[in-house]
C-alpha cells in the first residue's frame, strides 16, 4: 500500500515542529556582562548614569540578537581597558526591558551604540572611522554605530577613555 504525497508531507511538517519547536520556542539565554559595564532597565538608571559620569558610550543591545552577543566580549574588554569612574561609563540598554530608553533615542536596530558627553547625545571626532557601522555627520564626527563594527566600536571608546584621562586630575591620570 502506498501512501499518498500529502499524507507524507503533513507528517514530516508535525515531526518537525515536535522536534523543532522548543528550541524555536525557547527564551534565549541573557548576555553575559563582563568588566565595568552597567546594566540598563529603566529611564531612572540611564539618567542616573548619565548624571553620574561626564561621558557614557551606550550598547543598546537584546538578548535575541546574534550580533549583539558576538560583539559583547570586546565591548566588556574596552570598558575594562577604558572605564574610568565618574568620567566615562559603559552601560549595556536591554531594549526590551528598557523601551522608554531605546524610544527616547530613536534606537530600532541592534546593536546600536550611542555616546554621551555630560548628559547628552554628542558625536565623537574620530580619524579613520568612516564607513561600515559607523554614522559620521556632516562635520565628519561619529554619531552612532549601528551593527557590530568591532574596528569603529574599538577606535570611539579608546578616543572616549583617551578624552576620560585628560579631563582627570593631574594626579589621577591612568597609565595607558
Amino acid at each position: 500500500m502506498e501512501l499518498p504525497l500529502p499524507l507524507i508531507y503533513c507528517v514530516l511538517f508535525v515531526l518537525a515542529i515536535y522536534f523543532l519547536a522548543p528550541s524555536l520556542l525557547k527564551q534565549p539565554e541573557p548576555i553575559a556582562m563582563s568588566g565595568p559595564v552597567s546594566p540598563i532597565t529603566s529611564l531612572a538608571d540611564f539618567d542616573a548614569l548619565l548624571s553620574a559620569n561626564r561621558l557614557v558610550l551606550a550598547d543598546f543591545y537584546a538578548d535575541w540578537c546574534g550580533p549583539c552577543r558576538a560583539v559583547a566580549p570586546l565591548y566588556g574588554k574596552l570598558a575594562e581597558a577604558n572605564a574610568q569612574p565618574g568620567r566615562l561609563a559603559f552601560a549595556k540598554v536591554n531594549v526590551d526591558a528598557a523601551q522608554d530608553v531605546a524610544r527616547r533615542y530613536g534606537v530600532s536596530a541592534m546593536p546600536t551604540f550611542l555616546f554621551f558627553a555630560e548628559g547628552e547625545r554628542t558625536a565623537l571626532p574620530v580619524p579613520g572611522v568612516a564607513g561600515g557601522g559607523a554614522q559620521v555627520n556632516a562635520e565628519g564626527a561619529v554619531a552612532a554605530i549601528r551593527g557590530a563594527d568591532a574596528r569603529a566600536l574599538t577606535a570611539v571608546a579608546n578616543a572616549l577613555g583617551e578624552l576620560a584621562r585628560k579631563s582627570a586630575p593631574e594626579g589621577e591620570q591612568k597609565a595607558d
